[in-house]
């Protein structure tokens, strides 16, 4: 293939459907390139003898008056595919427009084009590694490649025309030696692609590495800097009064009374000897993060540190990405920050240099490998979230970001260790709550540093997520197994490598007695608790049940047997990976099966490090038990005892939560819903926190709700409790679609249950097509991080998700407009952790629901007017399709803790849609 004198085709299609040799071709566009310039354009409209669906002309425009005197694909097949003949073809999704063009051809009677073909999407995934989408429109939009009309043939042939030139430039300015490597592992991508790269890279002159970029181990990495501490010299002059904020504000930002107020009582606490923490509730609107912020600026130093924790990553990186900008701006100053994430964030250099050393065969792991290396070049922080992909769950993922302490091979460039020499020198380490409690005894933090908690009500449910911890016995038994039927072919890999055998042979030979083992424990309490206890009633169904140990002898029956599993997986792991190293060196000695047999077991072993690791963390809480903690026992099946495994959960995460406060100098624990009506009592206990020795401010929210929000409870919403799941999937279902037909704006759905909500996805997918929404789904369409990047880029996206999307969010601009509560979110009283929690309260005394339950799903539904009205600009409606709001005496606790001035309404769906749409045209951001 010779890049420079080919002429290419960058070709799109709109066809009736999929199907090839079925549904036909309506438009072909076609666009010419040669020596990088567009030397001809073609579109034409294609009579394909047969009805254009719905569908395809809501998505296309094109309907059947457009092509009824238009020519068939038998009458101009031949002059296409003489045209086609002699040219690269190109095309976004190749895959697709090839075969289906040349099924038309074959369909008149001419041959199929033999030419080469290239992707778009794929080198756009290679060599755009952290685009958001790669969708056209999507990738349009990142390279400023103005599409005029998407889904039609003409514009979409001429925009990937463009994004074809944008990529091929961008692969002749990639490091040759990048480009050189990734042309080596090319030759699994799509037909032509890979050619196309390697002829590129053979033909790129030599130049030399820019200045930021550096070559180790033969990679090609970005520069980091180290951070230098600044003078603070210059922050002395903290702006106290209105005139001095607003002098500095000015002309940024508006002053806002409320934030003044926070900033002034953080500096105050701050220049205080260690005090009793300072608790303040920011209602949206307030200004929080800038209200911390700007005066830990002035008071962080490298001796004394101010951590500053958040709920989530996604919120981790809007204050580096946001808030951090912004502050060094009004201040004209600079404090050493580094943002800190758990290990697994980040790519592990050594281990992804040794999978490049035994090429996968699998497919997808080969085009990530080839977007690693181009990312490499771009990334100072090494994390993975960077690269916005839709599963962080594979084995070649958990691989490549499993750190086991070796960081030798690419010294201070690894990033985990960057990372933690980062945090060493910085004033202000951001991180998240996860993180801060797993790493409660780290010298990271140094010594009386600051802890800032934002977002704190999600702090205590953090504590638990943290602290809880499962067997995995089911986990390592599956891993055992799958090891233990590849034992035979890698020995004979091994056989000529005496040391790596020798190890081998240790490793497996514990196989067996780690199996036996882990089944004896397994036996132990299926027998002790369920084989003659549990009723024949529950045996059809998985099981959850809530166990008291107390009836076993664990020091003398049960003790000696776990902590044997532990030893015995740690010996495993340390045997079996050294061998696997071993053998890894020695790559070219194997043929291509071993070497795919390789890569199969070092994910295996990843799993089970994982999984070892995992239940170490479960030992530690299991021999520190308290009346803090409780025992769940889970079997997904009665009669498969190798189900079985346990599980321990925090109950009070108030005494965790006490224990870390004390390793700090100060404690400010801050968020936009710390009062259930209006009072501090509940988050309070949630802390073990006494009232006298707290000091507590609440800033209320600047927002004219009155103006602005609209609560809606629809009266006729169906009883879920009394309909099947389907009729209420339906239901849900016809609401969006009917909010989706009037509205331009976006529309964000929450669920209790992830059942419900893939459900209702699927059937939205149907329903909404034609109406120019994009539709995402929690654990369907992506991770959490790409599914708001790809809602923030939307305007007209409907978002499906759990309750979990009601706090701690900023959704950019003004496009969020509705919100729909499909059920109150009280937790289930039915999910086994639930249950062990309302137990325990029970047994203290307390009233789970008025006491827990409550509060909790009043904050959540407070919490939703947060997401709707983020600036004195927005309006937005929630609508909530569970009349138990306002029918019920804990409905009117939950309304009563909302913004007061909040108008609410309860209307029947007929009379809500226009209501609706009559409030949100009065703002001027009309929605039809």
């Amino acid at each position: 293939m010779s890049v420079k004198k080919q002429i290419y085709a960058v070709v799109d299609l709109e066809t009736t459907g999929t199907k090839r040799g079925i549904d036909q071709i309506i438009q072909f566009g076609c666009v010419m390139i040669q020596k990088n310039k567009i030397v001809n354009t073609i579109s034409q409209n294609i009579n394909p003898k047969q009805a254009i669906p719905r569908a395809i002309t809501d998505l296309t425009g094109i309907d059947a008056s457009q092509v009824k005197d238009a020519p068939t694909f038998a009458e101009i097949g031949p002059s296409l595919r003489n045209m086609l003949e002699d040219t690269i073809f190109v095309a976004h999704n190749v895959n697709f427009d090839f075969p289906f063009l040349n099924a038309a051809f074959e369909s008149i009677g001419l041959p199929a084009l033999n030419i080469a073909a290239i992707d778009t999407v794929e080198l756009a995934q290679i060599f755009l590694p952290t685009a958001v989408s790669y969708k056209l429109q999507d990738l349009a939009n990142l390279l400023s490649i103005q599409h005029k009309n998407p889904h039609h043939a003409d514009s979409d042939a001429f925009v990937t025309a463009k994004l074809f030139l944008a990529l091929k430039k961008r692969m002749e300015n990639t490091p040759q030696l990048t480009l050189a490597h990734i042309a080596q592992l090319s030759d699994l991508l799509t037909r032509q692609t890979g050619d196309f790269i390697r002829d590129l890279a053979d033909k790129q002159p030599k130049k030399p590495l820019p200045s930021y970029l550096h070559v180790n181990h033969g990679l090609v990495l970005r520069n980091r800097r180290d951070l230098q501490a600044q003078p603070l010299h210059q922050l002395t002059n903290f702006p106290k009064s209105p005139s001095a904020k607003k002098k500095l504000f000015t002309p940024l930002l508006n002053y806002r009374s409320g934030q003044a107020k926070m900033m002034n009582l953080i500096y105050e606490h701050l220049n205080q000897p260690k005090t009793t923490p300072l608790l303040i509730e920011a209602e949206t609107g307030s200004g929080k993060t800038l209200g911390y912020m700007l005066p830990s600026y002035f008071m962080a130093t490298h001796e004394h540190k101010i951590v500053i924790s958040t709920a989530t990553t996604v919120l981790q990186n809007q204050l580096i990405d946001q808030t951090i900008p912004l502050v060094e701006q009004l201040l004209a100053a600079k404090v050493p920050v580094a943002l800190v994430k758990s290990e697994n964030h980040y790519l592990n250099l050594e281990i992804f240099y040794q999978s490049l050393l035994i090429p996968s065969s699998n497919r997808p792991t080969r085009l990530l490998q080839l977007r690693l290396l181009v990312w490499l070049t771009m990334t100072k922080t090494g994390d993975i979230a960077e690269l916005q992909l839709t599963n962080y769950h594979n084995y070649y993922l958990q691989r490549i970001t499993h750190h086991n302490g070796r960081k030798h091979l690419f010294g201070p460039d690894e990033f985990m260790t960057y990372i933690e020499t980062q945090a060493q020198q910085a004033s202000i380490i951001l991180t998240n709550h996860s993180y801060l409690l797993a790493h409660e005894a780290s010298d990271l933090f140094g010594k009386q540093a600051t802890l800032i908690v934002d977002e704190a009500d999600e702090f205590s449910r953090n504590v638990s997520r943290t602290h809880n911890h499962t067997s995995h016995f089911q986990e390592l038994l599956d891993c055992l197994h799958q090891l233990a039927h590849h034992h035979e072919p890698l020995a004979d890999a091994a056989a000529a490598i005496y040391p790596a055998y020798a190890q081998l042979n240790k490793g497996y030979s514990q196989i067996d007695n780690l199996l036996t083992t882990i089944k004896r424990v397994q036996s132990i309490f299926f027998e002790s608790y369920i084989q003659d206890n549990l009723p024949k009633s529950k045996r059809a169904h998985p099981i959850d049940e809530i166990i008291d140990l107390s009836g076993l002898d664990m020091p003398k029956y049960v003790l000696p047997e776990l902590n044997q599993i532990l030893a015995l997986g740690q010996s495993i792991s340390v045997n079996l990976t050294q061998a696997l190293n071993q053998l890894t060196n020695l790559e070219q000695q194997f043929n291509h099966q071993t070497i795919s047999l390789l890569n199969q077991i070092l994910s295996m072993m990843i799993q089970f490090q994982n999984a070892i690791d995992d239940y170490q963390r479960f030992m530690t809480q299991m021999l520190a038990q308290s009346d803090n903690t409780g025992i769940l026992l889970q079997m997904k099946q009665y009669g498969n005892v190798e189900t079985l495994d346990l599980a321990i959960h925090v109950l009070d995460p108030g005494t965790i939560a006490q224990n870390l406060f004390q390793r700090f100098g100060h404690v400010i624990l801050t968020g936009a819903t710390l009062t259930f009506n209006h009072k501090f009592d509940y988050f309070l206990s949630q802390m073990h926190l006494n009232k006298n020795e707290v000091n507590t401010y609440k800033l209320n929210s600047p927002f004219d709700y009155e103006n602005q929000a609209r609560l809606i409870t629809i009266a006729d919403a169906p009883d879920i409790k009394s309909v099947s799941a389907s009729y209420f999937s339906d239901y849900i279902t016809g609401v969006i679609d009917q909010m989706a037909q009037a509205s331009t704006g976006q529309i964000l759905v929450l669920f209790n249950s992830l059942d419900m909500l893939k459900q209702t996805y699927y059937t939205l997918k149907e329903t909404l097509t034609g109406h120019e929404k994009e539709i995402l789904a929690q654990g369907i369409t992506g991770s959490n991080e790409k599914i708001f990047k790809r809602f923030s880029l939307s305007e007209h996206a409907v978002l499906l998700g759990s309750n979990s999307f009601l706090s701690g969010i900023d959704f950019p601009g003004d496009h969020l407009k509705a919100l729909i509560l499909t059920r109150l979110p009280f937790e289930s009283p039915a999910q086994p952790e639930v249950k062990l929690r309302y137990s325990w309260l029970q047994q203290q005394g307390i009233d789970p629901f008025s006491k827990d339950s409550l509060p909790k799903t009043a904050f959540k539904v407070k919490q939703g007017f947060g997401r709707l009205i983020r600036q004195e600009t927005d309006k937005g409606v929630m609508v909530v399709l569970d009349n138990r709001l306002t029918n019920t005496s804990y409905g009117h606790e939950i309304l009563r803790s909302l913004p007061k001035q909040v108008h609410s309404e309860v209307l029947n769906l007929r009379d809500a849609i226009p209501s609706i749409e009559k409030f949100l045209r009065e703002s001027g951001t009309s929605l039809v």
